[in-house]
């Protein structure tokens, strides 16, 4: 019997937690949320983030909302220009703030993936109350799917593989 194949897969998944900051300021204000990745020092989480809405206010409101968060420790804007901004005004529209944050890591779902060797593969957008996710991850589809598992029960999660796919294939006819 052969043992499964370790490969280099592109995994396009969406998720929704309970206890999370951006769900907070998705409910709390309407506005959306682009994760740009984070990473661990110890147990606290470091994350670049960029809030959008529908006016300068709107996004003000939503970017309280994370400071007022007993999810998060602590909220910085970033102060950027447009040109500058790390998030495409296409997909966001002109309203945004780039932030970062700190929170520990027990409170956010990113560091469950990328402790178990998930990176993200583009910005995760948060909007509507669903996280939309894509990442990249050396391992056999049959490991993916136990790690997919170990995630949603330590954290309580409902995730769905909207799509993998070798990552060396051609992506750009799967996108939709």
């Amino acid at each position: 019997m052969a043992l499964p194949r370790s490969e280099l897969l592109s995994v396009k998944l969406e998720l929704w937690h309970p206890d999370c900051w951006t769900v907070e300021v998705m409910e709390e204000t309407g506005a959306g949320v682009l994760g740009h990745g984070s990473v661990m020092d110890g147990r606290q989480a470091f994350e670049r983030c960029t809030i959008y809405g529908d006016s300068s206010d709107h996004v003000r409101e939503a970017v309280q909302t994370a400071k007022d968060s007993t999810r998060i420790s602590c909220v910085q804007e970033v102060q950027s220009t447009p040109t500058e901004s790390i998030a495409p005004e296409s997909a966001i529209g002109m309203f945004s703030q780039d932030v970062f944050i700190e929170y520990e890591f027990t409170e956010g779902i990113g560091p469950a993936f990328f402790s178990r060797g998930f990176v993200l593969d583009g910005p995760s957008q948060m909007e509507e109350g669903r996280e939309v996710w894509p990442l990249l991850v050396q391992m056999d589809r049959s490991a993916l799917g136990r790690r997919i598992e170990e995630i949603q029960k330590e954290y309580d999660a409902n995730i769905t593989l909207n799509q993998v796919t070798p990552a060396d294939q051609d992506r750009t006819q799967l996108q939709r």
